[in-house]
Order: structure tokens, then sequence, then C-alpha cells
């Protein structure tokens, strides 16, 4: 039987919840996880990120070495309505928690910070109108502190 074999039949199993978790143990874990390696080596990263979903889904839950979900930025954009840029954005000004496995890695943002931040979100329309900033007020108050940014850059370099 084949790797993709075994896969389909993992995700077969499943689907059908005739595979319970306990049938799968650290070693059987560490064996796949050396096969999804070996498949980001070979450049077939779909593969290997099968393989990884099929591991989040076996191994156990009170496993120390699990972690909560992960998405890219674009994942995270995606559900919550904004850019890319306005995500990585975020994580820079730690509005949204990130790691990186090495510094030229992508960013990965935890799923459950996310959740909290639609959650969050979710919960601004029961704020009053009156309350709440109109779009026009927003910009003006941008362009007001833009303004007053420059004066004071002007001011600066006349006393040069």
């Amino acid at each position: 039987m084949g790797v993709l074999d075994f896969l389909d039949f993992l995700v077969d199993c499943m689907c059908q919840e005739e595979l319970e978790m306990a049938d799968f143990n650290a070693t059987d874990v560490a064996r796949l996880e050396a096969v999804a390696t070996d498949y980001e080596r070979r450049r077939q990263s779909a593969t290997a990120r099968l393989i990884r979903r099929v591991i989040r889904r076996v191994q156990p839950s009170n496993d120390p070495q699990r972690e909560d979900e992960t998405l890219t930025t674009t994942e995270a954009a995606q559900l919550l309505g904004v850019s890319d840029q306005t995500v990585r954005n975020w994580t820079d000004l730690k509005w949204l928690p990130a790691y990186r496995a090495h510094p030229l890695a992508r960013r990965k943002i935890p799923a459950a910070a996310v959740r909290q931040v639609r959650e969050f979100r979710d919960q601004l329309p029961g704020i009053p109108n009156e309350k709440r900033m109109s779009d026009e007020d927003a910009v003006a108050l941008v362009a007001k502190q833009r303004a007053r940014k420059r004066q004071g850059a002007a001011v600066a370099g006349r006393s040069r």
C-alpha cells in the first residue's frame, strides 16, 4: 500500500468515524511526521499538508506537542474580512498574536485568536450608533493628525 493509498484510507475512516484516535500512538504520529517532512523535501507540499492534517486529527488532544490550529495571514484576512496587509500590520503591532518558525518563515496566527477578533467584531453592532465614530469623522481625524505631524516636521526643519 502506497502512502497516498494509506492517506486515502485514513481520511475515509475519519470521515466515517470508524477510526478511533486511540488506535494511534506516539510512534505512529512520529512516522507520519517523518513522511510529511520527506514530502516537503520533495517539494510536494500539498501531500505534506494532507499528512499534517491527518496528524492533527489523530494526535491525542492531551498531547503537549499538539498546537492549536494556525492560519496564514491570507486565511486570517479572509476570515476577518480585511486585507493581508492589515493582518500583517496587526501582527507587527502585537494586536494579533503570530509566530514564525524562523525569521523568513510565514507568520502563523492561532485560529483561536482570529475567532476572538471575530467575536469582538460581531459585538460591535450592539454599540449604539451615537457612540461610534462615523467613517467621515475617522477620515477627518486622520487628516487632522497628519496635518499636525507635517506642521511639526516643518517647524522642526526651520529651527535647524
